[in-house]
């Protein structure tokens, strides 16, 4: 219990430590574009309260298995040369997940008005903070594949640490 808490403890810092880095790179964006006098404009995210969000993300309660496939499987896919936009039209297309299969029309969709790929998942609010901040910076630096694969390993480790605990409080249920 207490490797969880550190655990999550460390987690809950890195993603604080993810959004002051995303504020700083929302600035330079936009100091960018004024200073090259660009006309073309990324969507922002829409403002959504809180508990709009809460409720939002109630209705993909028990969907981490097709997060972590969504992740996993993309990474594969980019590896191997596969576009992003064509990627995650296959991934759309193979998923049996009805909700999911929404959430990724929507991603497309996002993709295709010239949204980046983090911005298109954060709006859906189906992705974890982490996640979407580790898209991004793989998408800003150029190794999106590599960060792709960092949160699939990041995933089977939370899968792992999670099944852990449920037995760990069977247990003494069991006894």
């Amino acid at each position: 219990a207490q490797e969880a808490e550190r655990r999550e403890a460390s987690m809950h810092k890195k993603q604080e430590e993810m959004q002051k880095k995303l504020k700083k790179l929302d600035k330079k964006e936009e100091k960018i574009r004024k200073a090259e006098g660009s006309n073309i404009k990324i969507p922002k995210k829409k403002k959504v309260g809180k508990f709009q969000k809460f409720l939002t993300s109630l209705n993909y309660m028990g969907m981490d298995k097709d997060r972590g496939a969504f992740i996993a499987n993309l990474g594969t896919m980019m590896g191997a040369g596969l576009p992003l936009l064509d990627a995650v039209n296959t991934l759309k297309q193979e998923t049996k997940n009805k909700q999911m299969r929404k959430i990724l029309q929507r991603v497309v969709v996002a993709i295709e008005m010239g949204s980046p790929l983090w911005r298109a998942m954060d709006g859906q609010y189906f992705f974890r903070p982490q996640q979407i901040a580790m898209i991004r910076v793989g998408e800003e630096a150029g190794n999106l594949v590599e960060n792709l694969g960092y949160l699939t390993q990041q995933e089977e480790k939370d899968r792992a640490l999670k099944s852990k605990i449920k037995t760990a409080m069977i247990y003494p249920v069991i006894v």
